[in-house]
């Protein structure tokens, strides 16, 4: 295996690493690639995106049957109306909503146009917005992810985004080795550790 080779291998383990600790990392996946993988900016962000949806997949899969995975949007152990009327309840919900609805446009936008699927923003909006226990929080984040990331990589691809076979694959490869190896480490760092 030549150099250049290797280092998109190890680019991607980095990548997997990062995202199954905390949840996120394709903000860091476009310039690595770029920088010291030497791929063009319109393949970095397309293979990003396609990582990014199937390392989301993969640990929105393992999380959803090990009921991590927040579907409800807020966690119903923070109790936010013992602390405000109807209307002021209401007022929170909205300013909720809001937040989060803003947090997830802002997400597709990065998809989009940088190749970052968003967990370095999904993290603290359900963490801070939504109430979430940070372990929750990166396993949704990966769902969300999941979700913003396939919508980016196929509009590139509808776009006519075509990339290099090998290199692709070299990245998913460490992607998912480096995933797998650090999706089990979280529940040893209390939410605090993870923060």
């Amino acid at each position: 295996m030549s150099a250049a080779l290797l280092i998109i291998l190890l680019l991607g383990c980095v990548l997997g690493l990062s995202v199954g600790l905390v949840g996120t990392g394709s903000v860091l996946a476009v310039p690595l690639l770029v920088y010291a993988g030497g791929l063009d900016v319109h393949s970095a962000v397309c293979v990003s995106m396609l990582t990014m949806t199937l390392l989301g997949f993969s640990g929105s899969i393992q999380k959803l049957h090990a009921g991590a995975v927040d579907l409800g949007g807020r966690n119903p152990d923070r109790d936010f109306g013992r602390t405000f009327r109807a209307a002021g309840l209401l007022v929170k919900q909205t300013i909720v909503a809001y937040g989060s609805g803003a947090a997830d446009a802002m997400i597709g936008l990065l998809g989009g146009f940088l190749g970052i699927s968003g967990g370095f923003i999904a993290v603290p909006v359900l963490v801070a917005y939504q109430g979430l226990e940070m372990h929750r929080a990166v396993a949704t984040s990966w769902a969300i992810v999941t979700l913003a990331s396939a919508s980016a990589t196929i509009g590139h691809f509808i776009a006519g985004q075509r990339l290099a076979l090998g290199n692709t694959l070299l990245f998913l490869i460490g992607g998912i080795i480096g995933f797998q190896f650090m999706v089990r480490i979280p529940q040893y760092f209390s939410g605090a550790g993870l923060k």
